[in-house]
């Protein structure tokens, strides 16, 4: 049977409107993302793609919200449309008709650039024959996707931390508990002087390094070297 629809019928369901403000908050391979709601839309279909151009749904929600869990390192990119299910309604002649769902055009797209970010307070041994700093840390995975290696930073005397090197996160030792040690050693200055150390994780993507070292109190550790004094001839006998 061929239906028809009259004026009335069409105008009973209206467009749909696209939702509005899509914003993204990321962590830690989470994405939370939350826009305005769109009134009487029955549900929300959140769409992700990992190339910007190819999108597939991943999830449907009743909510103006959606968390995105266990990603890993990558650039994610989403929108959202709203949805109105199909269903059936009577016109004002008390006919009888069908609605077909309508999808909504896409929301604005947002994305979020996901890695690993861990700042280490390495344990600092000084070895005054040498002068040398020999930096040490710890880490739990080894997995690339989580990162790919590390970032030492420095600063001498309280001045703003420098890079030293990068270390590839498979050049470690494993301890009996199942960590993976990694060990540094840089030539330092035999005068006294105040270092402080922070080591990061570091992330590659699409070609591009991502690192963001965390320099508070708590995440960094210093060591003063110590001062070579020549001993004093005493001024009288016992």
């Amino acid at each position: 049977m061929i239906m028809t629809f009259t004026a009335t019928q069409m105008l009973a369901y209206a467009s749909v409107s696209a939702p509005q403000n899509l914003t993204v908050d990321a962590s830690d391979g989470y994405v939370d993302l939350e826009w305005n709601s769109v009134y009487s839309c029955d549900h929300y279909n959140v769409y992700m793609s990992t190339d910007g151009v190819n999108y597939s749904v991943y999830k449907n929600t009743t909510y103006a919200d959606c968390s995105v869990s266990s990603l890993s390192k990558g650039i994610y990119y989403f929108y959202v449309t709203a949805v109105k299910d199909a269903d059936y309604d009577y016109d004002d002649e008390d006919n009888y008709y069908y609605i077909p769902a309508q999808e909504s055009e896409p929301s604005n797209i947002v994305s979020a650039t996901l890695y690993t970010e861990e700042t280490y307070s390495p344990m600092l041994t000084y070895s005054s024959s040498k002068s040398k700093m020999k930096i040490e840390w710890s880490y739990s995975s080894l997995s690339a996707e989580d990162c790919n290696g590390f970032v030492i930073y420095r600063s001498k005397n309280g001045g703003e931390y420098q890079k030293v090197t990068t270390v590839s996160s498979g050049k470690y030792s494993k301890s009996s508990s199942g960590e993976y040690t990694y060990k540094y050693s840089q030539s330092v200055s035999s005068s006294p002087a105040t270092y402080k150390y922070v080591v990061a994780s570091y992330a590659v993507i699409n070609g591009v390094t991502y690192s963001n070292p965390d320099y508070s109190d708590y995440s960094k550790y210093y060591y003063i070297c110590p001062t070579s004094l020549s001993p004093q001839k005493p001024t009288a006998r016992l």
